[in-house]
This record gives structure tokens, sequence and C-alpha cells, in this order.
């Protein structure tokens, strides 16, 4: 997902990572580098707690959404 929202900052390196714990960490590096507040930790996302991870997620796209910016005839 942070690869779609920017490709140049946000590869897929460590995407086939096989230790959850790295592969959530260099996840949490492209989101800094996007801009996201640092809200958690890698195991704080392989613990798989929902709210945690919906809560990252909302960052996420509340840092960088990815969306055409609306102008003001579409309102």
């Amino acid at each position: 997902m942070l690869n779609r929202l920017d490709d140049k900052i946000c590869t897929l390196d460590g995407i086939e990572d096989e230790d959850l714990n790295n592969r959530a960490g260099k996840m949490i590096t492209n989101a800094l580098a996007l801009g996201v507040p640092d809200l958690v930790s890698a195991n704080d996302i392989t613990k798989a707690n929902n709210k945690v991870n919906t809560l990252y997620v909302a960052a996420i796209f509340n840092t960088k959404h990815g969306l055409e910016e609306l102008t003001a005839e579409e309102y």
C-alpha cells in the first residue's frame, strides 16, 4: 500500500522477509518517510491487534491518502 502511495520513497524491500517483525519495521520506516507519525512499533503490528492496526492505517491515509485534491467546483 505504501509503495502505491509513493513508490519513490517507499520501496518493496522487505516484502518477502519471513520475519514479521523485520517486515513490519521496514513498513514503519517507509511510513515515517511519508510523514506518518511514529505511533506503533513492529511488535504492535505483528500482535495483530485490530484496533491498533486500524488506527495506524487511518494515520497513514490521513497523512497521504493518494486521492486527487478536490477543487471548488466539485463541492
